[in-house]
């Protein structure tokens, strides 16, 4: 099949297909440009809300931490104690409560290291809050899922440039997660194989779209990739939660986060600081079921389609289907030349 055409490829994790137009890269563009900062950020900030001893907008004061810091978020998402027999079925108006709780991880004491910033050493400490506070809270009877996500970059909404992410667990299951849960969960019980498992494998026999790879990670862009610049990160040996990993995989993990947000910041031209994206970890539930079908993986959205043009997710992707311009192999080139 002729890729440089338009053509349509099929997401099996969470069936839905997008559209790929690479005839429109050259098109004029006279909409919004967005603009880096010079402005180098300090060690410390007295006016931010996540920086040690600084008070926040609740009045609590956090700790002269050094390192990673974790507290419950101050304007949770999702409220503890509520009752999960609170449900409201009138015909097509359906609704029930929620109970939850939303947590702001640190990933540092120093205002200006960012995880692209940070020593691969302090990345595999990330890595292990991720882990406990997933193994924590899933432990929780009335906790069913832990979404752990960072978001980074004016671009994509982030409220503070202190280097942070955040978890939120609740009693459901989030849609779009279980979507690709059950999608994983037909295919296991078809192929008796994990689905992530069997896309590595092809992604590794054809070589076209990984962009990095240690002993024991993945850094690819999905065949089926929405965003212009999307990656994914799978490992190498099958796990379904980050609690699964040994101390050497941490390491070669915490080395390929590392890789990928540097990456983006080459390829945007942006201070580790601007670097916009977004950041999701998909990991099997906290239901207290056997999820053999599930994949412990990573997201990455970054929101750019240039260096100065932001991807609109808007007009035929808000009311047709997901659409891209670049294709994932021409993107995948992009990164690996920043990567050296």
């Amino acid at each position: 099949m002729d890729t440089n055409t338009p053509h349509r490829r099929y997401n099996p994790l969470e069936d839905r297909w997008v559209l790929v137009s690479p005839q429109r890269m050259n098109r004029p563009w006279s909409g919004q440009t967005e603009e880096a900062s010079s402005v180098a950020l300090p060690s410390h900030d007295p006016k931010c809300y996540l920086c040690p001893g600084n008070k926040r907008t609740s009045g609590q004061k956090n700790p002269e931490y050094r390192g990673q810091y974790f507290f419950e978020n101050d304007f949770s998402a999702l409220l503890q104690g509520a009752s999960k027999k609170e449900k409201h079925n009138d015909g097509l108006l359906i609704a029930k409560s929620e109970t939850g709780v939303c947590e702001v991880v640190c990933y540092s004491h120093q205002h200006n290291s960012t995880m692209a910033e940070l020593p691969d050493e302090d990345i595999t400490k990330i890595i292990g809050v991720w882990a406990d506070r997933y193994r924590e809270l899933g432990s929780r009877p009335d906790i069913n899922h832990v979404q752990i996500f960072e978001n980074r970059g004016a671009e994509v909404g982030n409220s503070s440039p202190h280097p942070h992410g955040q978890i939120w667990a609740q009693a459901s299951i989030p849609s779009l997660v279980k979507q690709e849960l059950d999608n994983q969960k037909k295919y296991f019980e078809k192929k008796g194989v994990p689905l992530l498992v069997n896309y590595l494998k092809q992604e590794e026999a054809k070589n076209e779209r990984i962009v990095y790879e240690n002993k024991d990670f993945v850094v690819l862009v999905p065949y089926w990739a929405t965003w212009p610049f999307e990656l994914m990160i799978l490992p190498r040996r099958n796990v379904m939660s980050l609690t699964e990993l040994l101390a050497g995989e941490t390491e070669m993990l915490a080395e390929s986060l590392s890789k990928t947000v540097k990456a983006f910041g080459k390829l945007f031209g942006r201070t580790p600081a601007e670097t916009p994206y977004t950041m999701g970890i998909h990991q099997a539930p906290t239901d207290d079921q056997t999820h053999l079908e599930t994949t412990l993986h990573f997201h990455f959205h970054p929101p750019m389609l240039t260096p100065t043009r932001q991807k609109f997710m808007v007009g035929y992707e808000r009311f047709g289907e997901a659409q891209r311009d670049l294709t994932p192999e021409l993107a995948a080139r992009q990164i690996k030349k920043e990567l050296g």
